[in-house]
């Protein structure tokens, strides 16, 4: 991907993203939001880095499913 590039996932889909710089912006725009807007207030609110047991449950209380494992930059 490069800036400015965009991406469309019609429901269901399976994805994942990450950021590789410290910093860096990312927009994201969801219609409908559904509880996704609830997920990331969550996530949001955190103040430790989530176990996956933990993220896991996010997930399943937003309608939402872990299916693979973390990313991992090289």
């Amino acid at each position: 991907m490069n800036v400015g590039d965009s991406i469309f996932l019609p429901r269901k889909i399976p994805h994942a993203w990450t950021q590789k710089s410290e910093k860096g912006k990312m927009t994201v725009v969801l219609q409908p939001a559904g509880k996704l807007e609830d997920f990331f207030v969550t996530m949001a609110a955190l103040n430790h880095e989530p176990t996956p047991k933990e993220i896991e449950k996010i997930f399943t209380d937003n309608e939402m499913q872990v299916v693979g494992p973390a990313l991992k930059l090289e």
